[in-house]
């Protein structure tokens, strides 16, 4: 579950919505999650984590796909269903800008 944290985290940043969070007070937490294990992760293997975004109003869905480095067999799967909250920490839809930006990403 870590890889999987760690990876949303980095693509949140990488798009910019940590400064979106800074400047208006609001949040995104995780308010659904599935994994699937498929296969053990041996010690000091070398992952990779391939991530796909979805829209699916309000929340924004992250499916993430962890992957050998070594061989390209897949180790575990996970989806996580997000929902941003505004400074009151009320749910709220999706920044339009943040929809248009993500967009671009297909």
């Amino acid at each position: 579950m870590n890889y999987f944290e760690q990876a949303r985290w980095n693509i949140v940043k990488e798009l910019g919505i940590i400064d979106y969070f800074k400047s208006t007070g609001s949040l995104l937490v995780v308010v659904d999650l599935h994994i699937r294990y498929v296969k053990e992760i041996q010690l000091f293997n070398l992952l990779t984590i391939n991530t796909t975004i979805a829209i699916n109003e309000p929340y924004l869905i992250f499916k993430h796909v962890l992957f050998s480095r070594e061989d390209g067999e897949k180790h575990a799967k996970a989806t996580v269903k997000t929902l941003f909250l505004d400074d009151t920490r009320k749910p709220v839809d999706i920044p339009e800008d943040l929809k248009t930006q993500l967009a671009t990403l297909k």
